[in-house]
Protein backbone atom coordinates (compact mmCIF):
# COMPACT_ATOMS: atom_id res chain seq x y z
CA UNK A 1 0.00 0.00 0.00
CA UNK A 2 1.05 3.78 -0.90
CA UNK A 3 0.12 6.76 0.66
CA UNK A 4 1.44 9.99 -0.68
CA UNK A 5 2.13 12.76 1.99
CA UNK A 6 2.55 15.48 -0.51
CA UNK A 7 -0.22 18.20 -0.81
CA UNK A 8 0.47 17.91 -4.88
CA UNK A 9 1.79 14.91 -6.39
CA UNK A 10 1.15 11.75 -8.73
CA UNK A 11 2.49 8.41 -7.97
CA UNK A 12 2.23 5.20 -9.56
CA UNK A 13 3.38 1.81 -8.26
CA UNK A 14 4.55 -1.40 -10.12
CA UNK A 15 5.12 -4.62 -8.95
CA UNK A 16 7.28 -7.98 -10.50
CA UNK A 17 8.45 -11.06 -9.32
CA UNK A 18 12.02 -11.72 -9.36
CA UNK A 19 13.21 -8.79 -11.52
CA UNK A 20 12.70 -4.62 -11.23
CA UNK A 21 9.32 -3.74 -13.06
CA UNK A 22 8.92 -0.54 -15.54
CA UNK A 23 6.19 0.65 -17.31
CA UNK A 24 6.08 -2.32 -19.74
CA UNK A 25 7.10 -5.12 -17.56
CA UNK A 26 5.02 -5.44 -14.55
CA UNK A 27 2.66 -8.33 -13.18
CA UNK A 28 0.32 -5.66 -11.59
CA UNK A 29 0.27 -1.90 -11.18
CA UNK A 30 -1.57 1.48 -10.01
CA UNK A 31 -1.48 4.42 -12.29
CA UNK A 32 -4.32 6.61 -10.96
CA UNK A 33 -4.16 9.96 -9.23
CA UNK A 34 -5.62 8.91 -5.94
CA UNK A 35 -3.26 9.60 -2.72
CA UNK A 36 -3.94 5.94 -1.43
CA UNK A 37 -3.07 3.42 -4.24
CA UNK A 38 -3.54 -0.45 -2.83
CA UNK A 39 -2.53 -3.43 -4.71
CA UNK A 40 -3.78 -7.13 -4.00
CA UNK A 41 -1.97 -9.78 -5.64
CA UNK A 42 -3.94 -12.80 -4.73
CA UNK A 43 -3.50 -15.14 -7.60
CA UNK A 44 -0.26 -15.75 -8.68
CA UNK A 45 1.28 -15.41 -5.48
CA UNK A 46 4.34 -17.85 -4.79
CA UNK A 47 7.98 -18.02 -3.44
CA UNK A 48 10.54 -15.29 -4.44
CA UNK A 49 11.59 -11.89 -4.17
CA UNK A 50 8.97 -9.40 -5.44
CA UNK A 51 10.08 -5.70 -6.33
CA UNK A 52 8.07 -2.60 -6.03
CA UNK A 53 8.47 0.01 -8.27
CA UNK A 54 7.18 3.60 -7.45
CA UNK A 55 7.05 5.96 -10.37
CA UNK A 56 7.23 9.61 -10.03
CA UNK A 57 4.39 11.16 -12.38
CA UNK A 58 5.02 14.63 -10.40
CA UNK A 59 7.35 14.91 -7.66
CA UNK A 60 5.55 13.38 -4.02
CA UNK A 61 6.77 12.20 -0.75
CA UNK A 62 5.10 9.26 0.42
CA UNK A 63 4.73 5.99 2.68
CA UNK A 64 4.72 2.35 1.50
CA UNK A 65 3.33 -0.50 3.64
CA UNK A 66 3.81 -4.49 2.22
CA UNK A 67 1.59 -6.58 4.32
CA UNK A 68 1.93 -10.65 3.56
CA UNK A 69 -1.49 -12.23 4.09
CA UNK A 70 -1.00 -16.07 4.57
CA UNK A 71 -3.57 -18.18 2.37
CA UNK A 72 -4.41 -21.82 3.90
CA UNK A 73 -6.59 -24.29 1.88
CA UNK A 74 -9.07 -24.73 4.47
CA UNK A 75 -10.48 -22.02 7.15
CA UNK A 76 -8.54 -22.59 10.52
CA UNK A 77 -11.79 -22.96 12.67
CA UNK A 78 -9.64 -23.02 16.06
CA UNK A 79 -6.18 -21.40 15.09
CA UNK A 80 -4.29 -19.45 12.72
CA UNK A 81 -2.81 -19.83 9.47
CA UNK A 82 0.88 -20.57 9.84
CA UNK A 83 3.88 -19.78 7.36
CA UNK A 84 3.67 -23.04 5.55
CA UNK A 85 -0.09 -22.56 4.51
CA UNK A 86 -1.01 -24.37 7.09
CA UNK A 87 -3.56 -24.10 9.93
CA UNK A 88 -2.03 -23.69 13.79
CA UNK A 89 -4.44 -25.22 16.16
CA UNK A 90 -5.33 -23.30 19.40
CA UNK A 91 -4.49 -24.82 22.63
CA UNK A 92 -6.59 -28.40 22.99
CA UNK A 93 -7.98 -28.41 19.52
CA UNK A 94 -6.37 -30.41 17.37
CA UNK A 95 -6.09 -31.64 13.15
CA UNK A 96 -6.62 -35.07 12.13
CA UNK A 97 -6.19 -36.60 8.42
CA UNK A 98 -9.51 -36.18 7.49
CA UNK A 99 -9.67 -32.50 9.02
CA UNK A 100 -7.16 -30.07 8.73
CA UNK A 101 -9.02 -26.73 10.14
CA UNK A 102 -8.26 -27.30 13.92
CA UNK A 103 -12.05 -27.75 14.39
CA UNK A 104 -11.63 -30.77 16.96
CA UNK A 105 -11.67 -30.13 20.51
CA UNK A 106 -9.33 -33.26 22.01
CA UNK A 107 -7.58 -32.79 25.44
CA UNK A 108 -5.13 -35.11 26.83
CA UNK A 109 -6.43 -35.27 30.92
CA UNK A 110 -4.70 -37.46 33.54
CA UNK A 111 -6.15 -40.03 35.63
CA UNK A 112 -7.78 -38.37 39.17
CA UNK A 113 -7.74 -34.44 38.24
CA UNK A 114 -10.60 -32.36 37.57
CA UNK A 115 -10.46 -30.29 34.49
CA UNK A 116 -13.79 -27.56 33.33
CA UNK A 117 -13.97 -26.95 29.74
CA UNK A 118 -17.10 -25.65 28.00
CA UNK A 119 -19.26 -27.58 25.24
CA UNK A 120 -20.99 -25.71 22.47
CA UNK A 121 -24.51 -27.54 21.50
CA UNK A 122 -24.49 -30.23 18.97
CA UNK A 123 -20.76 -30.35 18.90
CA UNK A 124 -18.05 -32.68 20.54
CA UNK A 125 -15.89 -31.81 23.07
CA UNK A 126 -13.22 -34.99 23.50
CA UNK A 127 -10.64 -35.89 25.74
CA UNK A 128 -8.67 -39.00 26.13
CA UNK A 129 -6.41 -40.37 28.53
CA UNK A 130 -3.68 -43.26 28.76
CA UNK A 131 -4.30 -46.42 30.63
CA UNK A 132 -1.17 -48.11 31.13
CA UNK A 133 -2.25 -51.35 32.59
CA UNK A 134 -4.28 -54.17 32.03
CA UNK A 135 -7.11 -55.24 34.70
CA UNK A 136 -7.65 -51.76 35.66
CA UNK A 137 -10.82 -49.95 36.32
CA UNK A 138 -11.58 -46.49 34.89
CA UNK A 139 -14.20 -43.81 36.17
CA UNK A 140 -15.38 -41.39 34.17
CA UNK A 141 -17.56 -38.62 35.86
CA UNK A 142 -19.08 -35.60 33.56
CA UNK A 143 -21.04 -33.25 35.03
CA UNK A 144 -22.81 -30.18 33.79
CA UNK A 145 -22.48 -26.92 35.50
CA UNK A 146 -23.99 -24.13 33.32
CA UNK A 147 -27.92 -25.09 33.18
CA UNK A 148 -30.24 -27.87 33.78
CA UNK A 149 -30.93 -27.88 29.83
CA UNK A 150 -27.30 -28.79 28.57
CA UNK A 151 -28.39 -32.38 28.24
CA UNK A 152 -24.85 -34.08 27.60
CA UNK A 153 -24.42 -37.35 26.69
CA UNK A 154 -20.95 -39.50 27.42
CA UNK A 155 -19.67 -42.31 24.81
CA UNK A 156 -15.80 -44.14 25.13
CA UNK A 157 -13.85 -45.74 22.40
CA UNK A 158 -10.56 -47.10 22.61
CA UNK A 159 -7.85 -45.94 20.25
CA UNK A 160 -9.91 -43.71 18.47
CA UNK A 161 -12.82 -41.22 18.73
CA UNK A 162 -16.12 -42.40 19.77
CA UNK A 163 -19.32 -41.16 17.57
CA UNK A 164 -22.99 -42.12 17.87
CA UNK A 165 -22.49 -44.99 16.04
CA UNK A 166 -18.97 -46.15 17.03
CA UNK A 167 -18.50 -46.49 20.98
CA UNK A 168 -17.53 -49.35 23.78
CA UNK A 169 -19.12 -47.87 26.09
CA UNK A 170 -22.18 -44.42 26.33
CA UNK A 171 -24.16 -43.19 28.97
CA UNK A 172 -27.06 -41.29 27.72
CA UNK A 173 -28.64 -40.52 30.89
CA UNK A 174 -30.91 -37.30 31.44
CA UNK A 175 -29.14 -36.46 35.07
CA UNK A 176 -26.62 -33.54 35.25
CA UNK A 177 -23.77 -36.05 36.15
CA UNK A 178 -22.53 -38.88 33.95
CA UNK A 179 -20.54 -41.47 35.59
CA UNK A 180 -18.97 -44.55 33.19
CA UNK A 181 -17.42 -47.32 34.69
CA UNK A 182 -15.06 -49.42 32.69
CA UNK A 183 -14.00 -52.58 34.84
CA UNK A 184 -11.52 -55.26 35.32
CA UNK A 185 -11.67 -56.54 31.65
CA UNK A 186 -9.80 -53.21 30.15
CA UNK A 187 -6.89 -53.82 28.48
CA UNK A 188 -4.05 -51.04 28.10
CA UNK A 189 -4.07 -48.39 25.62
CA UNK A 190 -5.53 -44.62 24.70
CA UNK A 191 -9.51 -44.33 26.00
CA UNK A 192 -11.17 -41.09 24.42
CA UNK A 193 -13.99 -40.16 25.91
CA UNK A 194 -16.26 -37.60 23.89
CA UNK A 195 -19.21 -35.69 25.35
CA UNK A 196 -22.05 -34.07 23.02
CA UNK A 197 -24.43 -31.73 24.30
CA UNK A 198 -27.61 -31.99 22.65
CA UNK A 199 -29.06 -29.04 24.67
CA UNK A 200 -27.89 -25.53 25.27
CA UNK A 201 -23.89 -24.71 25.24
CA UNK A 202 -22.16 -24.53 28.63
CA UNK A 203 -19.13 -25.40 31.12
CA UNK A 204 -19.00 -28.87 32.15
CA UNK A 205 -16.37 -30.89 34.56
CA UNK A 206 -14.70 -34.57 33.49
CA UNK A 207 -13.03 -36.47 35.95
CA UNK A 208 -11.66 -39.82 35.21
CA UNK A 209 -9.77 -42.01 37.64
CA UNK A 210 -7.83 -44.89 37.17
CA UNK A 211 -7.57 -47.43 39.61
CA UNK A 212 -6.13 -51.12 40.43
CA UNK A 213 -8.48 -54.22 39.93
CA UNK A 214 -9.78 -54.62 43.39
CA UNK A 215 -12.22 -57.74 43.32
CA UNK A 216 -11.18 -61.61 44.04
CA UNK A 217 -10.08 -63.18 41.59
CA UNK A 218 -10.51 -60.50 38.54
CA UNK A 219 -14.32 -62.04 39.12
CA UNK A 220 -12.75 -65.01 36.92
CA UNK A 221 -13.42 -62.87 34.44
CA UNK A 222 -16.97 -63.51 34.09
CA UNK A 223 -18.11 -60.33 35.10
CA UNK A 224 -17.91 -56.90 36.49
CA UNK A 225 -15.89 -55.34 39.35
CA UNK A 226 -18.09 -52.24 40.64
CA UNK A 227 -17.26 -50.65 43.67
CA UNK A 228 -15.16 -54.16 45.17
CA UNK A 229 -17.93 -56.55 44.21
CA UNK A 230 -18.08 -58.51 41.33
CA UNK A 231 -21.50 -58.38 39.35
CA UNK A 232 -21.40 -62.04 37.36
CA UNK A 233 -22.20 -61.88 33.63
CA UNK A 234 -25.20 -64.21 33.65
CA UNK A 235 -26.97 -66.27 35.82
CA UNK A 236 -24.99 -69.53 35.53
CA UNK A 237 -22.20 -68.01 37.64
CA UNK A 238 -22.26 -67.34 41.40
CA UNK A 239 -20.09 -66.81 43.88
CA UNK A 240 -17.95 -63.83 45.72
CA UNK A 241 -16.18 -63.33 42.27
CA UNK A 242 -18.05 -65.57 40.18
CA UNK A 243 -16.28 -68.32 40.73
CA UNK A 244 -19.35 -71.09 40.77
CA UNK A 245 -20.68 -73.15 37.83
CA UNK A 246 -23.81 -74.59 39.33
CA UNK A 247 -25.44 -77.77 38.08
CA UNK A 248 -23.02 -77.55 34.46
CA UNK A 249 -23.52 -79.73 31.79
CA UNK A 250 -21.83 -82.64 30.19
CA UNK A 251 -20.54 -82.75 27.04
CA UNK A 252 -20.04 -79.10 27.35
CA UNK A 253 -17.08 -76.70 27.31
CA UNK A 254 -16.54 -74.28 29.59
CA UNK A 255 -13.99 -71.96 29.24
CA UNK A 256 -12.11 -70.85 32.55
CA UNK A 257 -9.45 -68.21 34.86
CA UNK A 258 -7.93 -68.74 38.04
CA UNK A 259 -6.00 -66.56 39.54
CA UNK A 260 -3.02 -67.81 42.14
CA UNK A 261 -4.31 -69.66 45.15
CA UNK A 262 -7.91 -69.11 43.89
CA UNK A 263 -10.47 -71.82 43.40
CA UNK A 264 -13.18 -72.04 40.49
CA UNK A 265 -15.82 -74.42 41.13
CA UNK A 266 -18.45 -76.73 39.16
CA UNK A 267 -21.27 -78.68 40.06
CA UNK A 268 -21.90 -82.11 38.15
CA UNK A 269 -25.31 -83.83 39.49
CA UNK A 270 -24.29 -87.66 37.65
CA UNK A 271 -27.38 -90.22 36.95
CA UNK A 272 -25.62 -93.00 35.37
CA UNK A 273 -23.22 -95.45 35.81
CA UNK A 274 -21.00 -94.70 33.09
CA UNK A 275 -17.79 -93.56 33.75
CA UNK A 276 -17.19 -89.77 34.12
CA UNK A 277 -14.13 -88.48 32.16
CA UNK A 278 -13.50 -84.74 33.62
CA UNK A 279 -10.38 -83.17 31.17
CA UNK A 280 -8.51 -80.02 31.85
CA UNK A 281 -6.95 -78.07 28.86
CA UNK A 282 -4.37 -74.99 29.83
CA UNK A 283 -4.30 -72.59 27.40
CA UNK A 284 -1.50 -70.35 28.83
CA UNK A 285 1.94 -71.23 30.85
CA UNK A 286 0.51 -71.14 33.67
CA UNK A 287 -0.52 -74.14 36.58
CA UNK A 288 -4.06 -75.74 37.17
CA UNK A 289 -4.63 -78.27 39.99
CA UNK A 290 -8.04 -80.39 39.05
CA UNK A 291 -9.81 -81.96 42.67
CA UNK A 292 -12.89 -83.65 42.72
CA UNK A 293 -15.27 -84.76 45.84
CA UNK A 294 -18.51 -86.13 46.59
CA UNK A 295 -21.10 -83.71 47.87
CA UNK A 296 -19.14 -80.82 48.90
CA UNK A 297 -16.40 -78.53 47.34
CA UNK A 298 -13.13 -79.96 47.64
CA UNK A 299 -9.77 -78.66 49.13
CA UNK A 300 -6.62 -79.13 49.02
CA UNK A 301 -6.41 -81.30 51.91
CA UNK A 302 -10.27 -82.65 51.30
CA UNK A 303 -10.79 -84.56 48.19
CA UNK A 304 -11.55 -87.91 46.57
CA UNK A 305 -9.66 -87.39 43.30
CA UNK A 306 -6.57 -84.89 42.31
CA UNK A 307 -4.19 -84.57 39.45
CA UNK A 308 -1.44 -81.67 40.49
CA UNK A 309 0.96 -82.09 37.69
CA UNK A 310 2.08 -79.91 35.38
CA UNK A 311 1.04 -80.79 31.94
CA UNK A 312 -1.45 -78.83 29.74
CA UNK A 313 -3.65 -81.85 29.11
CA UNK A 314 -4.92 -84.20 31.92
CA UNK A 315 -8.26 -85.92 33.22
CA UNK A 316 -10.02 -87.68 35.83
CA UNK A 317 -11.91 -90.46 35.22
CA UNK A 318 -14.65 -90.41 37.98
CA UNK A 319 -16.01 -94.73 38.36
CA UNK A 320 -19.46 -95.96 38.34
CA UNK A 321 -20.59 -92.35 39.99
CA UNK A 322 -24.49 -93.40 40.03
CA UNK A 323 -27.11 -90.88 41.36
CA UNK A 324 -24.87 -88.41 43.01
CA UNK A 325 -23.69 -84.88 43.17
CA UNK A 326 -19.96 -84.25 42.80
CA UNK A 327 -17.88 -81.04 42.97
CA UNK A 328 -15.21 -80.20 40.28
CA UNK A 329 -13.01 -77.54 41.88
CA UNK A 330 -9.66 -76.20 39.70
CA UNK A 331 -7.11 -74.68 41.68
CA UNK A 332 -4.76 -71.72 40.81
CA UNK A 333 -0.93 -73.16 42.11
CA UNK A 334 -0.27 -70.34 39.29
CA UNK A 335 -2.40 -67.79 37.50
CA UNK A 336 -4.17 -70.30 34.60
CA UNK A 337 -6.68 -70.00 31.46
CA UNK A 338 -8.51 -73.24 30.75
CA UNK A 339 -11.16 -75.18 29.17
CA UNK A 340 -12.94 -77.72 31.46
CA UNK A 341 -14.86 -80.53 29.78
CA UNK A 342 -17.13 -83.54 30.86
CA UNK A 343 -17.74 -86.45 29.07
CA UNK A 344 -19.86 -89.65 28.88
CA UNK A 345 -17.96 -91.51 26.53
CA UNK A 346 -20.75 -93.13 23.91
CA UNK A 347 -19.00 -96.55 22.89
CA UNK A 348 -17.83 -99.45 24.90
CA UNK A 349 -15.09 -99.24 26.89
CA UNK A 350 -13.55 -102.03 27.15
CA UNK A 351 -9.90 -102.74 25.32
CA UNK A 352 -11.75 -105.72 23.88
CA UNK A 353 -14.09 -108.28 23.88
CA UNK A 354 -11.29 -110.60 25.15
CA UNK A 355 -11.09 -108.75 28.41
CA UNK A 356 -15.13 -107.48 29.01
CA UNK A 357 -18.03 -106.52 27.55
CA UNK A 358 -20.18 -104.01 28.14
CA UNK A 359 -24.49 -104.27 28.62
CA UNK A 360 -26.83 -103.07 26.17
CA UNK A 361 -27.12 -98.88 26.11
CA UNK A 362 -24.09 -98.70 28.66
CA UNK A 363 -20.39 -98.20 27.38
CA UNK A 364 -19.44 -99.86 31.19
CA UNK A 365 -16.66 -102.31 30.60
CA UNK A 366 -17.87 -105.63 33.00
CA UNK A 367 -14.45 -107.40 33.71
CA UNK A 368 -13.89 -111.06 32.72
CA UNK A 369 -12.08 -112.65 35.05
CA UNK A 370 -8.44 -111.53 36.00
CA UNK A 371 -8.84 -108.24 34.49
CA UNK A 372 -9.88 -104.84 35.80
CA UNK A 373 -9.67 -100.98 35.39
CA UNK A 374 -12.19 -99.20 33.09
CA UNK A 375 -10.99 -100.50 30.00
CA UNK A 376 -10.86 -103.64 31.59
CA UNK A 377 -6.90 -103.65 30.29
CA UNK A 378 -5.16 -104.41 33.73
CA UNK A 379 -4.81 -108.43 34.62
CA UNK A 380 -3.67 -109.85 38.05
CA UNK A 381 -1.29 -111.74 39.50
CA UNK A 382 -2.00 -114.59 41.87
CA UNK A 383 -0.53 -114.73 45.23
CA UNK A 384 0.12 -117.72 47.12
CA UNK A 385 0.12 -117.95 50.67
CA UNK A 386 3.39 -116.54 52.10
CA UNK A 387 4.46 -115.42 49.08
CA UNK A 388 6.14 -112.19 48.63
CA UNK A 389 5.77 -110.04 44.95
CA UNK A 390 7.50 -107.07 43.95
CA UNK A 391 6.19 -104.59 41.61
CA UNK A 392 5.93 -100.55 40.69
CA UNK A 393 2.92 -98.37 40.19
CA UNK A 394 2.87 -95.02 39.49
CA UNK A 395 0.35 -92.19 41.03
CA UNK A 396 -3.52 -92.82 39.73
CA UNK A 397 -2.25 -96.37 37.99
CA UNK A 398 -3.92 -99.48 40.34
CA UNK A 399 -2.07 -103.25 40.45
CA UNK A 400 -4.01 -106.05 40.97
CA UNK A 401 -3.80 -109.40 43.23
CA UNK A 402 -5.87 -112.28 43.89
CA UNK A 403 -5.09 -114.60 46.70
CA UNK A 404 -6.97 -118.09 47.68
CA UNK A 405 -7.42 -118.91 51.30
CA UNK A 406 -10.20 -121.50 52.97
CA UNK A 407 -9.20 -120.15 56.32
CA UNK A 408 -11.76 -117.29 58.30
CA UNK A 409 -8.42 -115.47 58.53
CA UNK A 410 -6.17 -113.81 56.23
CA UNK A 411 -3.15 -111.09 56.47
CA UNK A 412 -2.65 -108.91 53.69
CA UNK A 413 0.75 -106.50 54.05
CA UNK A 414 2.15 -103.82 51.60
CA UNK A 415 5.57 -102.40 52.11
CA UNK A 416 6.60 -99.48 49.95
CA UNK A 417 10.25 -99.68 49.45
CA UNK A 418 11.76 -96.34 48.34
CA UNK A 419 9.00 -93.62 49.69
CA UNK A 420 6.26 -94.16 52.37
CA UNK A 421 2.88 -92.95 52.33
CA UNK A 422 2.45 -92.95 48.70
CA UNK A 423 0.51 -95.92 48.24
CA UNK A 424 -2.58 -97.23 49.40
CA UNK A 425 -3.57 -100.88 50.19
CA UNK A 426 -7.64 -102.22 49.49
CA UNK A 427 -9.18 -105.38 49.77
CA UNK A 428 -12.61 -106.86 48.31
CA UNK A 429 -13.98 -109.86 48.23
CA UNK A 430 -16.42 -109.83 45.86
CA UNK A 431 -14.88 -108.26 43.13
CA UNK A 432 -11.49 -105.97 42.23
CA UNK A 433 -11.88 -102.98 44.51
CA UNK A 434 -11.61 -99.60 43.32
CA UNK A 435 -11.60 -95.97 44.66
CA UNK A 436 -15.32 -96.52 46.18
CA UNK A 437 -15.92 -99.95 46.24
CA UNK A 438 -13.98 -102.08 48.52
CA UNK A 439 -14.12 -103.61 51.84
CA UNK A 440 -10.53 -103.28 53.55
CA UNK A 441 -8.21 -100.68 53.40
CA UNK A 442 -5.19 -98.95 54.87
CA UNK A 443 -3.62 -95.78 53.48
CA UNK A 444 -1.28 -94.45 56.11
CA UNK A 445 0.54 -90.94 55.43
CA UNK A 446 4.13 -90.68 55.99
CA UNK A 447 4.33 -94.24 56.65
CA UNK A 448 5.93 -97.06 54.69
CA UNK A 449 4.24 -100.12 56.10
CA UNK A 450 0.38 -100.79 55.64
CA UNK A 451 -1.45 -104.22 56.90
CA UNK A 452 -4.64 -105.28 56.91
CA UNK A 453 -5.93 -108.28 58.98
CA UNK A 454 -9.15 -109.95 57.76
CA UNK A 455 -11.59 -112.20 59.83
CA UNK A 456 -14.62 -114.11 58.55
CA UNK A 457 -17.06 -115.65 60.48
CA UNK A 458 -16.33 -119.03 59.80
CA UNK A 459 -13.94 -120.79 57.43
CA UNK A 460 -14.72 -121.16 53.90
CA UNK A 461 -12.78 -121.08 50.57
CA UNK A 462 -12.45 -117.41 49.41
CA UNK A 463 -10.65 -114.95 47.04
CA UNK A 464 -9.55 -111.88 48.36
CA UNK A 465 -9.13 -109.43 45.38
CA UNK A 466 -6.24 -107.10 46.37
CA UNK A 467 -5.69 -103.43 44.88
CA UNK A 468 -2.51 -101.94 45.38
CA UNK A 469 -3.26 -97.84 44.32
CA UNK A 470 -0.35 -94.91 43.46
CA UNK A 471 -2.62 -92.19 46.05
CA UNK A 472 -2.77 -88.52 45.27
CA UNK A 473 -0.09 -87.87 48.07
CA UNK A 474 2.14 -88.59 45.23
CA UNK A 475 2.64 -85.04 43.99
CA UNK A 476 5.99 -85.30 42.27
CA UNK A 477 4.92 -88.01 40.37
CA UNK A 478 7.58 -90.97 41.71
CA UNK A 479 7.79 -94.20 40.98
CA UNK A 480 6.54 -96.46 44.20
CA UNK A 481 8.12 -99.71 44.49
CA UNK A 482 6.40 -101.76 46.71
CA UNK A 483 6.24 -105.80 47.95
CA UNK A 484 2.89 -107.37 48.69
CA UNK A 485 2.56 -110.34 51.04
CA UNK A 486 -0.38 -112.44 51.87
CA UNK A 487 -1.23 -115.17 54.27
CA UNK A 488 -3.70 -117.46 56.24
CA UNK A 489 -3.23 -120.01 58.17
CA UNK A 490 -3.65 -123.85 56.81
CA UNK A 491 -6.55 -125.94 58.08
CA UNK A 492 -5.93 -129.33 59.30
CA UNK A 493 -7.25 -131.94 57.33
Amino acid sequence: MEHEISLFGDIDVYVQKDRLPNSNDYLDKDISTDKDVEIDITYGLAPGIWYIGVYGYWDADFTLTVNLELNCPVQCVHGTCGNNNQCVCDTNYVKTDWDQSCSIYDQQISSGTLYTSTVIKDEWNYYHINVPNSQSILEIVVTELSSANQNVDVYVQKNQYPYFDNFMAINATLSSQTTIHLNNDLESGIYYIGVYSFGESGQISIKATITAASCENVCTKRGNCVNGACQCNNNIYTGNSCEIVEDMYIEQNYSGYVSTSNWNYYELKSSTQNDLVVSVHQQNEGDCDLYISELTKPTRNNYQYADLGIKSDFNITIEQPGVDTYWIGVYGWSTCQYTLFVDEPSTCSCLNNQVGFCLPNSDYCICNFGNQGPDCSTTSTHINSGDVKSSTVEQNEWKYFTFNTSSAVAVVTLEETNTQGLASLYVETEGFPNLQYYSYLSSVPNNDFHELHIVFDAPANRVLYIGVYGNFFNIDRVSVDFQLTAWSPELNK
